[in-house]
């Protein structure tokens, strides 16, 4: 019998910026605290501004506006040894730039994430203090390096 071949997970996040903060959702595991932007994988038959749309609704009770792609960036988990997925796992990230429609219905949406704690604006200067992924994303948008579409397999 042939082995199963997996796919790698396509997942859609949003970028939204205001005020020198990024909106990041909350996670906690026992290392304590860690923050990825809104969004995640793309179902079947979806496009991918769909996808990001549906997850941003679902996670923080937001509608958005998207913007252009900014990074794409992939995560193989079975390279990083301190990470706590599956080491089969295999995440391509589509990251977009967005802006919220009406900041004011901003909450955790109705089905968050597994383990989502709750949402944050968090000040851009702390992005180098926290745990935030991708770490690549942190430090283009700290100027710490130069900007690149193509983020690569990043932690």
């Amino acid at each position: 019998m042939a082995p199963t071949i997996q796919s790698p997970r396509v997942s859609a996040r949003a970028l939204i910026i205001e005020e020198d903060a990024l909106l990041v959702s909350c996670y906690r595991d026992d290392r304590g605290p860690w923050y990825v932007t809104p969004g995640g994988g793309q179902r079947r038959g979806e496009t991918l501004h769909q996808c990001l749309v549906r997850e941003v609704r679902e996670e923080a009770n937001a509608e958005i506006r998207i913007g252009r792609l900014r990074w794409v960036r992939e995560f193989i988990s079975a390279r990083y040894p301190d990470s706590t997925l599956d080491p089969s796992f295999h995440q391509i990230e589509m990251i977009f730039e967005c802006s919220l429609a009406d900041a004011a219905a901003l909450r955790l949406g109705d089905s968050p994430d597994p383990g989502q704690t709750g949402l944050r604006w968090l000040a851009l200067s702390d992005l180098a203090d926290v745990r935030f992924y991708p770490q690549e994303a942190a430090r283009i948008l700290l100027g710490e390096i130069d900007d690149r579409p193509y983020l690569g397999d990043v932690g």
